[in-house]
């Protein structure tokens, strides 16, 4: 039986835990249901968060990187290229994406409905 007890006690803490370390997503998404926030504000969180993310993930790469090669020249080194490579896939898609958007001569702040355009979301289907 103290088993038993010991084992339901670790489940309990881990909802527990589970539950504190969600509990910033659900404020969160309350925030976001009852409040209007200007698009700059929600860029910045977006931005910020994704700088958090991106952190993480490369601390938690960054050492498992060490325990595999056990030298820090080749660790640096696949860093260094992987920084690299990330920069120029990201040029590329940015540059495919603006050669998208003006071959779609579709310009910010113009009136879509004057020029006989439905426009949901990405998509953008002419009507007549």
């Amino acid at each position: 039986m103290p088993r038993l007890r010991c084992f339901m006690n670790g489940i309990f803490d881990s909802l527990i835990w589970g539950f504190i370390a969600s509990s910033p997503l659900l404020i969160g998404c309350l925030i976001a249901l009852y409040v209007n926030l200007s698009r700059q504000v929600i860029t910045t969180i977006m931005a910020f968060g994704s700088g958090v993310l991106i952190t993480t993930l490369t601390f938690s790469i960054l050492v498992e990187a060490f325990q595999v090669t056990h030298t820090l020249p080749a660790t640096v080194t696949g860093f260094i290229l992987g920084g690299i490579s990330f920069s120029i896939a990201n040029y590329f898609l940015k540059k495919k994406s603006a050669a998208k958007a003006s071959s779609n001569n579709l310009k910010k702040g113009s009136n879509y409905k004057e020029k006989g355009i439905l426009r949901h979301q990405t998509l953008v289907v002419p009507y007549s």
